[in-house]
Formats: C-alpha cells, structure tokens, sequence
C-alpha cells in the first residue's frame, strides 16, 4: 500500500512538471500571438471582460431575484466547473484555450503550405 502511494505520488510530482512546462510554453506563445494576431487580442479581451464580469457577479450578495445562484463572497476555488455558477476561466481551461489555439494555428499552417483549400 506504501509502495503504491509511493508510485503514484512520484507520478504526480513528474505529471505537474510536465504541465508546469506546457502550460509556461503555451502561455508564451498565446502572449506573441495576441501581439502579432490582431484577431486573437481580441478574443483575449473579450474573454478577459466576461471572465471578470462574471467574477464581478458572483462576488455580489444574493438579491433574492437571482435563484439563489449567486453564492456570496465564495472563494472562487471552491465553484463546480459545471457552469451553473457562470462563466469560468480557471488554470486548466487557459492550458486547454491555448493548446487548441496553437494546433489550430500548426493546422492553418499546415494548409496554407500545402495551398490546400481551408475549410
């Protein structure tokens, strides 16, 4: 039982460096490519304005007119990714934002290069 813990905590240390570095990479390229891509610093922006307004929201107290679905001043790690508690925008859904922005970007590259018609 020791031993199994042992391997899984050793798997998890090696699974979070691996995502520490994907995630830094991602990132690095999403910032140069909002600098160079007209289109995504938009798409940033405006993912970046509801995300904030939904924090907004979701920080005001319950006005009784809302459901019930307004929880107060609680901590924003502790909300279900289900989104009945609005829109979210946490560690993991930046990593996955960036890791399809890039491949559809490789995939349009791709295509271009080849002058394959793109869809």
């Amino acid at each position: 039982s020791n031993e199994v813990l042992r391997d899984h905590t050793h798997v998890l240390s090696k699974v979070r460096a691996v995502l520490s570095v994907v995630e830094r990479n991602l990132a690095l390229w999403s910032n140069h490519n909002q600098q160079s891509n007209e289109a995504a610093r938009k798409r940033e922006e405006r993912l970046s304005a509801r995300e904030l307004e939904a924090k907004q929201q979701q920080q005001m107290p319950d006005s009784g007119g809302s459901g019930g679905r307004r929880r107060g001043n609680r901590n924003m790690q502790q909300l279900s990714d289900d989104g009945r508690d609005g829109f979210q925008r946490t560690r993991g859904h930046k990593l996955v934002d960036n890791a399809l922005d890039l491949y559809g970007f490789g995939v349009s590259s791709l295509l271009r290069r080849a002058e394959a018609p793109i869809p």
